[in-house]
C-alpha cells in the first residue's frame, strides 16, 4: 500500500513539476539580454540591453512575469 502512495505522488506530481520547468524556460527565454523579446524590443528603441535576471533592481520584474504565467498555465490544467 505504501508503494501505491508514493507512485500516485510522483504521478500526480508531474505536471506541476514540468509547468515550472516550462515557465523557467519561458522566463529566461523573455528576458534573455542577448535572445530575449524583451531585450530585442530596447535594442531596436537604440537603448542598451538590460541584464533582468542578473541586475537586483531589474529582477522583480521577470519574478512577478514568472509568477502570473505559472498561475495561468495551474489554472488552465484541470483539477489544479
Amino acid at each position: 500500500m505504501a508503494k501505491y502512495g508514493v507512485v500516485e505522488t510522483k504521478v500526480s506530481e508531474q505536471p506541476r513539476f514540468l509547468s515550472w520547468v516550462i515557465v523557467g524556460g519561458i522566463v529566461i527565454d523573455t528576458f534573455s539580454p542577448s535572445t530575449g523579446i524583451i531585450n530585442d524590443v530596447i535594442k531596436s528603441l537604440v537603448f542598451n540591453p538590460i541584464l533582468f535576471l542578473g541586475d537586483a533592481k531589474w529582477f522583480p520584474y521577470p519574478f512577478l512575469q514568472k509568477h502570473f504565467t505559472k498561475g495561468l498555465v495551474m489554472g488552465s490544467v484541470k483539477g489544479y
